[in-house]
């Protein structure tokens, strides 16, 4: 964590400079780390970091190498910025290293996520859900790999009050619920072409949609 001023990184970019005129505090994530979220209100217990009290958490997403068979799997790795406590490293959709991921908090205590080129990684090999796009429960540590396969995973956006997603995945445009990640039916939004992002207009924030 760092406080610094605004800074681009460029796509699969892995080392460089950053501009900060302050201490870094580092932390070592198991499972790598190509993108990060913070969401306040969710937290830990006894110094292990998990879902499920109220301090300020970041959540991690990275891809890890694995020796045994050369292969990259996603992971997700929990730190309460509270204390400091970086949790157990949670298996998630994987994508290739240094690629662009995507992150969004949604309603109903889900994070969601995902990234590209997905059925290159651990879980195709080994016979896994390897779809790209992972839903994350904050407040039960649940994690459901949302199926059938559709495609790289190019954008998220939150539909916030309406326990809802759009998804951009494979070039068209998806819908799911946040209560229980089934898909919604998206007849009305599919489009000519390739869809490669999506942005809810109405939001009340900017957290409503992914631009990283």
């Amino acid at each position: 964590m760092l406080p610094a001023g605004p800074f681009n990184v460029n796509e699969g970019q892995q080392t460089g400079a950053v501009p900060t005129q302050s201490a870094l505090t580092k932390y070592a994530t198991p499972g790598g780390a190509s993108n990060a979220l913070e969401t306040p209100g969710l937290g830990i217990s006894s110094g292990s970091a998990t879902a499920g009290s109220s301090d300020d958490m970041l959540y991690v997403l990275g891809q890890q190498y694995l020796q045994d068979d050369g292969l990259w799997a996603g992971r997700l790795t929990p730190i309460d910025l509270t204390t400091g406590g970086v949790g157990t490293a949670i298996s998630v959709s994987d994508s290739a290293p240094g690629s662009r991921t995507k992150m969004i908090v949604a309603d109903d205590n889900t994070l969601w996520l995902g990234g590209v080129r997905c059925a290159e990684g651990e879980r195709y090999a080994t016979g896994q859900p390897y779809g790209c796009l992972t839903m994350f429960n904050t407040t039960t540590n649940s994690v459901t790999t949302i199926e059938p396969f559709q495609g790289d995973l190019t954008g998220i956006a939150a539909v916030t009050t309406l326990h809802k997603v759009y998804i951009a995945e494979g070039g068209q445009v998806y819908i799911y619920k946040t209560t229980d990640g089934t898909a919604m039916n998206n007849f009305y939004v599919t489009v000519t072409g390739t869809a490669y992002d999506v942005a809810y207009m109405d939001g009340t924030s900017d957290a409503n949609n992914t631009t990283y």
